[in-house]
């Protein structure tokens, strides 16, 4: 009974590990001027490092011309001295430029909590609008949210989801083809390895409940 106790405790000490996380592509220390994957290429170690060090990996696709950290953000951007400048390939709105946020890097096990996923964007192009869409896959990979950003005055504004799902990526298009910058990606992750099934522990508890009382009745 004892061992069987200490099962089910361990079970219920592994509650979901929520960690909470800002990419402000200052700290830890990034690059400056260091690139990311592009369209499957090798990224910079200066920019890849310290995104695995965070546990989110971000790259750009075929339409992306390049992402790199900057330093000394323009005078509209009150968010810090860092951030991640994303250029696109030729500016062609025809063609636009896909960044992917993945959450699930080197498939581990790692999810981001939708609601808590945020980030600041800054387009001078008005045109589209929105300038700029962000659509969240949930961890079967399916649609969670769509957001587009349309800021209310100016260029800059941050993009907070809604979404109770558990994260796996986030792609950001970029629907003027001008490019654009981010800064301070937050979220929280949590570990789904460490999260037991509600069904196991009811189980488990239910079986612990039945030992119990057959013991009493002996």
């Amino acid at each position: 009974m004892n061992r069987l106790l200490v099962v089910f405790a361990t079970l219920l000490l592994a509650v979901p590990a929520f960690s909470a996380v800002l990419v402000d592509w200052e700290t830890p220390p990034f690059t400056v001027n260091a690139n990311g994957s592009i369209n499957g290429s090798s990224a910079d170690p200066g920019f890849d490092n310290p995104l695995v060090t965070l546990g989110v990996d971000i790259t750009g696709d075929a339409n992306t011309l390049n992402l790199r950290v900057i330093t000394g953000e323009p005078a509209p951007i009150p968010w810090g001295s860092n951030y991640l400048l994303v250029h696109t390939v030729g500016n062609n709105a025809a063609s636009p430029s896909v960044v992917t946020i993945d959450f699930q890097r080197n498939g581990s096990t790692w999810f981001a909590q939708g609601n808590t996923i945020s980030i600041d964007l800054w387009d001078t192009n008005t045109i589209p609008d929105p300038r700029i869409t962000l659509v969240a896959y949930d961890d079967m990979g399916n649609i969670a949210e769509t957001i587009g950003f349309s800021p209310v005055s100016g260029d800059t504004g941050t993009v907070s989801f809604t979404t109770a799902s558990l994260i796996s990526r986030v792609e950001i298009t970029d629907a003027g083809g001008d490019g654009y910058i981010a800064d301070n990606l937050n979220f929280n992750l949590e570990n789904t390895a460490a999260v037991p099934e509600p069904g196991s522990v009811a189980l488990v508890g239910g079986g612990l409940l039945l030992v119990g009382l057959l013991r009493r009745r002996r």
